[in-house]
């Protein structure tokens, strides 16, 4: 699992076409990475929003058909208050969006390959909380900024930040280092204002010798005050003074500041001097969309029953557009129970999972009507039937999508004849254990 909590990341994106390793002569691209990726961002961050935090997404992988074709899952969360800092300190958080990330880390490497919002609702019946992932498309990404076209008035940012990098690192960074040694840096280091700050309130300084003797003292005589204690109402209405100017000045200092950057860098006159570079992540905008569709095509009756039984499960799993964690725990259960699939390791049930998705993507109805040539087996396709109904009830609900998905599986395995749909038997919810 890939998890970004942060996008300083999303600078390292926009030069993955030029960073080499040096070593080894290869390219940064993240469509070779093989893990799923999970990115959490906050509407109240504003430092580091959602907009900034998924547009990368975009850039690298175009479109949803292009993660699909490189197999690859990417999962994004997004809180609406919650600040920058809040998203890794916040006990809030740690309880509720950190713990369901980490009890769904091992079922996201479940899903297909695509584009998915992690949805995490409370469930005050049940005293727990419930996770779906739904899918998205790239423009459910979009939809969250205004637009790209503000980020032209960054090449002026970054032709400049480059020069001056090369100028420091011609003349002066040279100088420096011949004035520097271990002692001076470290003497600096220390002298840092910050380190400064908590020396004033050490041990080390004299001047706070006495509170060693008088802090026992206050610690046994501290009271609580009475609620209507006028000094009491003082300190919150001094305290919620100082927090709401402090975020005026916040809003103030961040508006002046883009008005400037956008002076400076974004006119149109700077920006004449700068070319817009290359996009480097168009070089599989080439490849024919069709061709990678083609491809699965011609896998769609290549297997036995595991291909057949993942097929369907994972058809059954995505038959509303929204993936329950429920559903993916189901998958386990379902390999447990039978030796053929329990017979994979990880890695290829996952990789089978990836495959038969594929295949559905590229033709649903052909890739349904040949899981008889998968499943020729009557005892076969009675248990396929079976994992069907399991995968249908992982949510306990039975809606009319599944019952028409359940139907079209039963026909094209030969199970009911064409215009005599199968009702859905009422015993199936008693062969499904209620997960948690």
């Amino acid at each position: 699992m890939f998890f970004i909590e942060f996008t300083y990341f999303s600078r390292v994106i926009r030069e993955t076409a030029s960073v080499n390793f040096k070593e080894e002569g290869r390219r940064i691209d993240l469509k070779n990475l093989q893990d799923p990726i999970l990115v959490f961002a906050s509407n109240g961050d504003n430092i580091t929003p959602p907009q900034q935090a998924l547009n990368w997404i975009v850039k690298v992988w175009k479109s949803v058909d292009e993660l699909k074709r490189h197999q690859q899952v990417v999962v994004y969360l997004v809180h609406e208050t919650i600040n920058h800092l809040g998203i890794f300190v916040s006990g809030k958080i740690s309880r509720k969006e950190h713990k369901e990330i980490i009890a769904s880390i091992d079922l996201i490497e479940y899903l297909s390959p695509g584009l998915y919002e992690m949805v995490i609702e409370e469930d005050a019946s049940e005293d727990r909380n419930k996770v779906r992932f739904e899918t998205r498309d790239m423009d459910d990404i979009l939809a969250l900024d205004d637009g790209l076209s503000d980020e032209d008035n960054f090449m002026p940012v970054a032709s400049i930040s480059k020069f001056n990098d090369h100028l420091y690192r011609t003349f002066i960074s040279p100088g420096v280092q011949s004035m520097v040694n271990g002692f001076s840096a470290e003497f600096l280091r220390q002298l840092h204002p910050l380190r400064m700050s908590r020396y004033a309130f050490a041990d080390i300084n004299p001047l706070m010798h006495g509170f060693k003797f008088l802090a026992p003292k206050v610690k046994e005589n501290r009271r609580p005050v009475s609620p209507d204690n006028p000094y009491a109402k003082l300190e919150k209405n001094v305290s919620e003074l100082i927090s709401d100017s402090l975020n005026m000045f916040r809003d103030l200092r961040d508006q002046n500041q883009e008005f400037w950057f956008k002076s400076m860098y974004g006119n149109p006159w700077t920006l004449s001097f700068f070319e817009k570079p290359e996009d480097a992540t168009t070089d599989d905008i080439s490849i024919d969309d069709n061709t990678y569709l083609i491809e699965w095509l011609d896998m769609v009756e290549d297997g036995g029953f595991a291909e057949g039984v993942v097929r369907i499960m994972v058809a059954m799993a995505h038959v509303d557009e929204m993936l329950k964690r429920s559903a993916l725990k189901t998958f386990n259960h379902i390999v447990e129970a039978d030796e053929r699939l329990k017979s994979l390791s990880v890695g290829d049930f996952k990789q089978m999972i990836r495959q038969q998705s594929c295949i559905l993507h590229a033709d649903r109805d052909k890739a349904i009507k040949a899981l008889a040539k998968l499943i020729p087996n009557k005892k076969d396709q009675a248990t396929a039937i079976k994992i069907a109904e399991q995968m249908a009830l992982a949510d306990q609900v039975f809606n009319g999508e599944e019952k028409a998905l359940l139907n079209h599986i039963r026909k094209s395995l030969g199970l009911i004849k064409p215009g005599k749909p199968k009702k859905a038997t009422k015993s199936i919810k008693k062969q499904v254990p209620k997960l948690t």
